[in-house]
């Protein structure tokens, strides 16, 4: 085996070339009943052979050294960066566990492959940049005053530039969330930096341009399945970004082998400098935050001992981006389950939420739902609230398994057209009944108001305190001596407050 794969260039060929144009689950291609099993028949074949390649150890007689099986690889090419990423998004989605062990397995047997890696970053950013130049939307890009159709991308260009946004965000994020010590590689290179900067310029030119084709009716339908691969790129672009973050900065935290040099005041540094700078991407800024709540990261530090003082102007800053980009703060907590970011495996397979757990209202169904069609407007609404049960209705966990590929069998075998199913109205009780039935029946020689049954009803009590009523207007000396000096201070503090704004209410930015 390991001679033909070694000196066989033919081999090579045959696989580097499936593994670069399989495909993908996210393409539209469809493929007649007398093709699919052939390939999926090569499909499979392929991948068998792959797993053969990361296996040094066959049995306890068939095996070479892990030194000299990491030089094979490396030295002969049988894997490199672009084959890792081709084969994780190629086959992570459906084969997550196997695929993370191979990957784990090649770079712990040769860590030359993380200099590759380095090295590979610049290529990344090239990419990026001829993307916005493409667009128009490069940061030194100069406006240039063009006829009506000149400068103009027509919808093939569209087309390519959506698909390789998806397959380099997607594959990245494949990468990191099944090697997660990847992950310190993009960090030092600073590409969530680059990511944040690329979302925000790229992400709202490719919806323009793509709105724009989606209004003429020869090509409406063509935009329309273009706009939903650009919202698939937006979900891995967030999630690449928030993997980078989570191994670098919360993670470190959780490990019981964590190195001295990891400190809690140290990974809250690291996340502020990183959140001060993306602050700046508005766009992003406000998707990544209503996905990923700061609250959540807030509440990790402090039960982790740490000094929260320096986040909170990072919140104070995200919140005003919020509200200028017009989104309710308080609405988008309700998209992560209570404690789900205090977990280093942030993969998406907790199962059902445990009974007797509390269950969203109506409102707060509706938002998680319409978060999870932000990004994936094609399921179906009763679709999502079936996965949202599975997941503890936490919305970032949904959105990773369906970007995955790691839905259980109950949810694969759904409709993913599947409506919202209504709950029926809920009938009062009878007490209930019969109670409202009395109170619109009262004679108008009844009493039946908000004061009954307080301390000064009369009508219905036999003893009322009567040191407690005073006749007549009282002095400003006896009001002082009774009022409550609790309520005092909160008056001054809200006066305090309302000087220190400006004359500006305090309940504005709640409204």
């Amino acid at each position: 085996f390991w001679s033909q794969v070694v000196f066989d260039t033919a081999v090579h060929e045959c696989l580097e070339s499936y593994i670069t144009s399989g495909p993908r689950w996210y393409d539209d291609d469809t493929l007649d009943h007398y093709s699919q099993p052939i390939v999926e028949s090569i499909h499979k074949l392929v991948f068998l052979i792959y797993v053969r390649m990361a296996t040094f150890k066959e049995s306890k007689t068939c095996h070479i050294t892990p030194s000299a099986f990491g030089d094979i690889i490396y030295d002969n090419f049988l894997f490199d960066i672009c084959k890792l990423l081709d084969i994780c998004v190629l086959y992570g989605p459906n084969n997550y566990a196997l695929i993370g062990k191979m990957i784990s397995n090649i770079f712990a047997n040769q860590p030359k492959y993380y200099d590759d890696l380095e090295q590979i970053m610049s290529s990344m950013n090239m990419a990026l940049e001829n993307i916005e130049e493409k667009l128009n939307v490069a940061e030194n890009y100069i406006p240039v005053a063009l006829g009506s159709s000149e400068g103009e991308l027509s919808l093939p260009d569209l087309h390519d530039l959506t698909l390789y946004l998806l397959d380099t965000f997607y594959s990245l994020q494949m990468l990191i969330s099944l090697h997660p010590p990847a992950a310190r590689v993009f960090h030092k290179a600073s590409f969530e930096l680059r990511l944040s900067a690329c979302y925000e310029r790229v992400i709202p030119s490719l919806m323009e341009n793509l709105s724009d084709w989606s209004q003429e009716p020869d090509h409406a339908l063509w935009a329309t399945k273009l706009i939903q691969k650009v919202q698939i790129a937006r979900a891995s672009m967030l999630a690449t970004f928030r993997y980078i973050l989570h191994n670098n900065v919360l993670a470190p935290l959780n490990t019981s082998d964590k190195p001295l040099s990891t400190t809690v005041e140290g990974c809250i540094e690291k996340f502020v400098q990183v959140m001060s700078t993306c602050v700046e991407e508005k766009v992003f800024i406000s998707d990544y935050c209503s996905l990923y709540p700061l609250s959540k990261e807030t509440e990790f530090y402090q039960q982790h001992g740490g000094d929260i003082t320096n986040l909170s102007f990072i919140t104070d800053a995200v919140q005003s981006v919020l509200l200028e980009m017009g989104l309710s703060n308080d609405l988008k907590e309700l998209t992560l389950q209570e404690g789900a970011e205090n977990s280093v495996d942030i993969s998406g397979m907790n199962g059902y939420a445990e009974v007797g757990s509390s269950l969203p209202t109506d409102i707060e169904m509706a938002s998680l739902v319409s978060s999870v069609q932000d990004l994936l407007p094609d399921l179906g609404a009763g679709f999502i609230q079936e996965c949202l049960k599975y997941y503890g209705y936490s919305s970032e966990e949904v959105i990773n398994a369906l970007l995955e590929g790691n839905l259980p069998p109950s949810l694969i075998t759904l409709d993913r057209n599947m409506p919202a199913t209504e709950p029926p109205p809920v009938e009062p009780p009878l007490e209930e009944k019969s109670e409202a039935k009395t109170v619109r029946q009262v004679d108008y020689m009844d009493r039946a108001n908000v004061y009954d049954n307080d301390e000064f009803d009369v009508f219905n009590k036999k003893e009322v305190d009567m040191s407690k009523i005073h006749k007549g207007k009282r002095s400003d000396k006896h009001k002082k001596e009774n009022m409550d000096k609790a309520s005092i201070d909160k008056v001054k503090e809200i006066a305090r407050m309302y000087d220190e704004r400006g004359g500006r209410s305090i309940y504005e930015d709640e409204l």
